[in-house]
């Protein structure tokens, strides 16, 4: 194994737009729905919550200290170190594969650079109806009286959901390949880690 490729899918009763990462991912109500990931080329898996990490996962980011790729990686970042994952990742762990597609100068939206180098297909559409839905706090009705939809209340839509964020890491992986090289540079990878690791030592 040489590259664990990620992408989170989560809850919190705050926006993450209006409040920040840090806010959002320290609030009470946040918690990950899902986690694909995928070791090199191997076929992508999908970890759901709550149920504990996949062993061959888990060992991976406490030993293996293989590459974790994600697009936008403080987040993913931020989420492991609220999974507990706080004293074996630091800025090194990472590549963040948006600061990679603007090294070359790609657009930083996933969708965009992964349609930018060549793919015939990007983001999934519908995906922002889902992420509304089921990743927002939403007005109690008579048919969501908790204000949260879950896979026990809307099994349809969080299939979609995991459907996403396994496709998500497939155009993100396919792009990566793409690039004349798959890493930043170590100036360019210690500036990234500089700016994502003051904020990933707050949210733990």
């Amino acid at each position: 194994m040489t590259k664990l490729f990620i992408d989170f899918e989560t809850y919190c009763d705050l926006d993450i737009k209006k409040v920040g990462a840090y806010k959002y991912i320290k609030h009470p109500s946040f918690h990950p729905w899902c986690m694909a990931y995928a070791f090199d080329d191997k076929s992508i898996q999908l970890w759901t919550y709550p149920n504990p990490f996949p062993t061959q996962l888990h060992s991976a980011i406490l030993f293996n200290k293989i590459p974790i790729y994600a697009h936008g990686a403080e987040f993913e970042w931020l989420v492991l170190n609220k999974l507990g994952y706080t004293d074996n990742l630091d800025y090194n762990s990472f590549v963040d594969v948006m600061a990679l597609a603007g090294t070359f100068g790609y657009p930083l939206g996933l969708d965009k650079f992964t349609k930018a180098v060549g793919l015939s297909h990007g983001k999934t559409a519908g995906s922002t109806r889902l992420i509304n839905k089921l990743c927002k706090r939403q007005k109690k009705t008579a048919f969501n009286t908790t204000g949260k939809w879950t896979p026990q209340t809307a099994p349809k839509d969080f299939t979609k959901l995991y459907d996403y964020c396994i496709n998500d890491v497939t155009i993100m992986r396919q792009a990566v390949k793409q690039l004349p090289q798959d890493k930043l540079s170590k100036f360019e990878q210690f500036v990234w880690g500089h700016t994502a690791n003051r904020t990933a030592e707050v949210c733990v």
